[in-house]
């Protein structure tokens, strides 16, 4: 009887053991897409633009872009407001591509 609880739990432990590494590699992963907070630029119904509430001139908009890193993790939010010129916002949205972002959606800001 004491060899067959002994092995039960030996058994249990290794199977815990195994299951909490495995635990521990996916919380890892998820925590690490978790620090990954968006990028939000604001484009205004005049069109002027902020990357992250810092206001940003049209001219110097691509470059700042091209520098920041993780693009290819980071996911962008583009808030709009809905006065904005379309084509200010075909811009942005062009510009993040260009950069390298994949991650990018549009919102419509009142």
């Amino acid at each position: 009887m004491k060899y067959h609880l002994r092995n039960l739990v030996v058994s249990l432990l290794i199977v815990l053991t195994t299951w909490g590494c495995a635990h521990d590699k996916n919380k890892s992963a998820t925590s690490h897409k978790a620090v990954q907070m968006p990028l939000v630029i604001n484009i205004d119904g005049d069109g002027s633009l902020a990357i992250a509430k810092q206001p940003c001139p049209a001219d110097q908009f691509s470059s700042r872009l091209a520098k920041l890193p993780d693009s290819r993790v980071r996911p962008v939010v583009i808030e709009a407001d809905e006065r904005a010129p379309h084509s200010k916002v075909k811009e942005v949205m062009d510009a993040c591509k260009t950069a390298g972002f994949q991650q990018v959606s549009l919102k419509s800001v009142k």
